[in-house]
């Protein structure tokens, strides 16, 4: 879901300001690597710190709310995501079927 937010907002950026046109595309490449199951833990900070700026530099509406979807699904389900991390805890196997 913060993968289709994000692309969701890069395509409907307008691209005049540089921290909105080249940060949403940032995220998305971060958010691709999470999908391909090559996220890392350190991401996780590089995607706050970019939603930061993105928020302070940009120009209109629509580049200041962009990347707060993704960074409350960061602050609310952190755990979740680390877990799909390559180097960060490993979520234990499930059973297929109740015995």
């Amino acid at each position: 879901m913060a993968h289709h937010m994000i692309e969701f907002n890069r395509i409907e950026s307008c691209g005049k300001c540089t921290p909105c046109r080249l940060g949403t595309q940032a995220l998305l490449d971060i958010l691709d690597r999470f999908q391909r199951g090559q996220g890392r833990v350190a991401d996780l900070d590089v995607i706050m710190e970019t939603s930061d700026q993105i928020i302070k530099l940009s120009l209109c509406g629509l580049g200041q709310a962009a990347p707060v979807p993704v960074q409350s699904m960061i602050l609310k389900f952190r755990s979740e995501f680390e877990e799909r991390c390559i180097d960060g805890p490993q979520r234990p196997e499930l059973p297929l079927a109740a015995d």
